[in-house]
Order: structure tokens, then C-alpha cells, then sequence
């Protein structure tokens, strides 16, 4: 009787990511030092940067984040959507195709931050 080997063990299986708790600006931009995975089991929309003064264009959906992609956040900011009543969006800047996209992580309310990283969407 022959004894079958053991599948070989994939690495990728035993990472836990490790998860932020961002709770400012600043403490947000770790979301820059690592790779990033959309957690949520729903679809995440995103905005595209537009223009040569790479402003982000609230007006137009560029298309859904998906549950599992993985992304690499280059920067955060914040802007203010139109039709916002001046509420402040912090902003998750990425790249994909060549092209650079935004999604919500949080807002800034009456000077304080707010579901920074809606609510675990991101890990």
C-alpha cells in the first residue's frame, strides 16, 4: 500500500491580514504602506480623477470596487463632493489601468472623522 504525499502548503492561505484603526487623516495613510483587500461582501463604488488638475469627478460613477480585489491605495485625501452641503469625503486614491480612481473611507463631521474605512470594507 503506497502512502499519497501531502499537497504542497500554499503560504497565502496562513496570511492574516493585519487591520487598521484609523481614526485621522494621518493615521489613514497607512493604507499606502501595504496592500489593501476589499473585505465587504457588497460592491464599493469609485470615481475617476479627471483633468489636468487631477480633481476628483463626483459626477460620473467609474465603476464598482468588487469583494476580494486587491488594491494598492497610493494616497488619501479629502474633497468635497458637489451637492454634499460642504460635508468632507476622505478619499482612497488608487490605480488600475493606467488611470487613477477614488472610493470613500470615510467623512469628517462637525470636525471629526468618521467610519473611517466603512465600517471594515477594507482589510
Amino acid at each position: 500500500m503506497r502512502q499519497q504525499s501531502a499537497p504542497p502548503l500554499i503560504p497565502d492561505y496562513y496570511v492574516t491580514p493585519k487591520k487598521l484603526h484609523p481614526y485621522d487623516l494621518k493615521s489613514a495613510h497607512a493604507l499606502t504602506q501595504q496592500r489593501v483587500w476589499v473585505k465587504k461582501a457588497i460592491a464599493i463604488p469609485t470615481i475617476a480623477m479627471t483633468g489636468v488638475a487631477a480633481a476628483l469627478d463626483f459626477e460620473h460613477d467609474a465603476g464598482l470596487l468588487l469583494p476580494i480585489e486587491r488594491l494598492e491605495i497610493k494616497d488619501v485625501v479629502t474633497d468635497t463632493a458637489p451637492n454634499s452641503g460642504g460635508q468632507k469625503q476622505v478619499m482612497a486614491l488608487f490605480e488600475k489601468d493606467a488611470k487613477t480612481y477614488a472610493f470613500q473611507v470615510g467623512l469628517i463631521k462637525d470636525g471629526e472623522y468618521k467610519n473611517l474605512f466603512g465600517r471594515d470594507a477594507l482589510h
